[in-house]
Protein backbone atom coordinates (compact mmCIF):
# COMPACT_ATOMS: atom_id res chain seq x y z
CA UNK A 1 0.00 0.00 0.00
CA UNK A 2 1.61 3.42 -1.19
CA UNK A 3 1.13 5.34 1.98
CA UNK A 4 2.56 8.66 0.15
CA UNK A 5 -0.91 8.76 -1.71
CA UNK A 6 -2.72 9.94 1.48
CA UNK A 7 -0.80 12.62 2.21
CA UNK A 8 -2.33 16.47 1.78
CA UNK A 9 -0.78 17.58 -1.38
CA UNK A 10 -1.34 21.82 0.12
CA UNK A 11 0.37 23.60 1.93
CA UNK A 12 -0.84 24.20 5.14
CA UNK A 13 -1.73 28.30 5.71
CA UNK A 14 0.38 29.88 8.24
CA UNK A 15 -1.45 31.96 11.05
CA UNK A 16 -0.91 35.68 10.10
CA UNK A 17 0.93 38.02 12.68
CA UNK A 18 -1.57 40.12 14.98
CA UNK A 19 -1.04 43.85 14.95
CA UNK A 20 1.11 45.29 18.10
CA UNK A 21 0.31 49.00 19.87
CA UNK A 22 2.23 50.04 22.32
CA UNK A 23 0.83 51.77 25.49
CA UNK A 24 0.20 55.73 25.83
CA UNK A 25 0.29 55.85 21.33
CA UNK A 26 0.50 58.46 19.29
CA UNK A 27 -2.90 59.63 17.03
CA UNK A 28 -0.34 58.61 14.14
CA UNK A 29 0.31 55.18 15.84
CA UNK A 30 -3.05 55.00 16.62
CA UNK A 31 -4.08 55.22 12.92
CA UNK A 32 -1.31 52.63 11.51
CA UNK A 33 -2.82 50.58 14.39
CA UNK A 34 -6.12 50.64 13.17
CA UNK A 35 -5.01 50.49 9.28
CA UNK A 36 -3.13 47.20 10.42
CA UNK A 37 -5.09 45.77 12.15
CA UNK A 38 -7.81 46.08 9.83
CA UNK A 39 -5.15 44.21 7.19
CA UNK A 40 -4.51 41.27 10.03
CA UNK A 41 -8.59 41.17 10.28
CA UNK A 42 -8.89 40.50 6.40
CA UNK A 43 -5.44 38.37 6.34
CA UNK A 44 -6.89 36.33 9.37
CA UNK A 45 -10.66 35.43 7.10
CA UNK A 46 -8.25 34.01 3.96
CA UNK A 47 -6.18 32.23 7.05
CA UNK A 48 -9.43 30.16 8.24
CA UNK A 49 -10.93 29.85 4.20
CA UNK A 50 -7.70 28.18 3.71
CA UNK A 51 -7.67 26.43 6.80
CA UNK A 52 -11.22 25.18 5.84
CA UNK A 53 -9.80 23.77 2.83
CA UNK A 54 -6.50 22.32 4.26
CA UNK A 55 -8.79 20.53 6.75
CA UNK A 56 -11.54 19.03 4.30
CA UNK A 57 -8.45 17.79 2.02
CA UNK A 58 -7.05 15.97 5.09
CA UNK A 59 -10.91 14.76 5.55
CA UNK A 60 -11.07 13.20 2.28
CA UNK A 61 -7.66 11.25 1.98
CA UNK A 62 -8.25 9.82 5.20
CA UNK A 63 -11.51 8.59 4.51
CA UNK A 64 -9.95 7.39 0.88
CA UNK A 65 -6.88 5.92 3.10
CA UNK A 66 -9.75 3.78 5.52
CA UNK A 67 -11.63 2.95 2.25
CA UNK A 68 -8.29 1.86 0.59
CA UNK A 69 -7.15 -0.14 3.56
CA UNK A 70 -10.46 -1.66 4.90
CA UNK A 71 -10.65 -3.12 1.18
CA UNK A 72 -6.91 -4.69 1.19
CA UNK A 73 -7.85 -6.20 4.86
CA UNK A 74 -11.20 -7.34 3.66
CA UNK A 75 -12.80 -5.42 6.49
CA UNK A 76 -16.61 -5.02 5.95
CA UNK A 77 -16.79 -1.26 5.98
CA UNK A 78 -20.40 -1.72 6.53
CA UNK A 79 -19.83 -3.80 9.90
CA UNK A 80 -21.37 -2.44 12.88
CA UNK A 81 -18.24 -1.52 14.39
CA UNK A 82 -16.30 -0.43 11.55
CA UNK A 83 -16.11 3.40 13.06
CA UNK A 84 -15.48 2.28 16.37
CA UNK A 85 -12.11 0.16 14.12
CA UNK A 86 -11.17 3.49 12.44
CA UNK A 87 -11.49 5.50 16.09
CA UNK A 88 -8.97 3.48 17.59
CA UNK A 89 -6.76 2.76 15.01
CA UNK A 90 -6.49 6.51 14.10
CA UNK A 91 -6.20 7.00 18.12
CA UNK A 92 -3.23 4.72 18.06
CA UNK A 93 -1.24 6.02 15.04
CA UNK A 94 -1.18 9.04 13.32
CA UNK A 95 1.84 10.00 15.19
CA UNK A 96 3.84 8.01 12.76
CA UNK A 97 1.64 8.54 9.80
CA UNK A 98 -0.73 6.13 7.98
CA UNK A 99 1.57 3.18 8.00
CA UNK A 100 1.36 2.80 11.94
CA UNK A 101 -2.78 3.41 11.72
CA UNK A 102 -2.57 0.44 8.77
CA UNK A 103 -0.95 -1.31 11.42
CA UNK A 104 -3.41 -1.00 14.08
CA UNK A 105 -6.33 -1.75 12.04
CA UNK A 106 -4.50 -4.95 10.97
CA UNK A 107 -4.08 -6.02 14.48
CA UNK A 108 -7.75 -4.29 15.63
CA UNK A 109 -9.56 -5.72 12.92
CA UNK A 110 -9.37 -9.40 14.26
CA UNK A 111 -11.81 -8.52 16.83
CA UNK A 112 -14.31 -8.22 14.65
Amino acid sequence: MNFEKYEVDIEQPKYPKKPFISKNPTVEQARKYADDFEIYNKQLAEYRKEQNRYNDRANELRELFFNDAFEELGIDKDHPKSDILKKMAWEHGPSSGYYEVFYWLEELSQLL
